[in-house]
């Protein structure tokens, strides 16, 4: 019966490790980015790992874009920023995930 609880307790102090690396993740994943262009350079679109919208730059010919050009200027740099900012997350991640994983090994003992 001892030993269940000391499994238990050491289960519970490796998944609290987990805890804190994946915060230094999340941390790190704040300080990569990525950048999206649209093909007219107008429009520029940086996306931090954890994905979020960091900066948005329009040039000044943007203005003179019809509603259309606009929009496809905003949403083709939004999608290369983002493509590209899943990258950099899920790589991060698989690597945290591979680092992580020898622990899990004695959980389940």
């Amino acid at each position: 019966m001892l030993s269940q609880f000391s499994n238990i307790s050491k289960m519970m102090g490796q998944l609290k490790d987990m805890q804190q690396q994946v915060e230094k993740i999340k941390e790190k994943l704040n300080t990569l980015y990525a950048i999206g262009e649209s093909e007219d350079q107008t429009v520029r679109i940086k996306i931090n790992g954890n994905r979020q919208l960091t900066d948005l730059e329009l040039s000044d010919a943007f203005p003179n874009l019809s509603k259309e050009n606009m929009q496809y200027a905003l949403y083709s740099a939004f999608k290369k920023a983002l493509s590209e900012a899943e990258s950099i997350h899920e790589k991060e991640m698989s690597s945290a995930a591979g680092s992580m994983l020898p622990n899990l090994g004695g959980m389940f003992k």
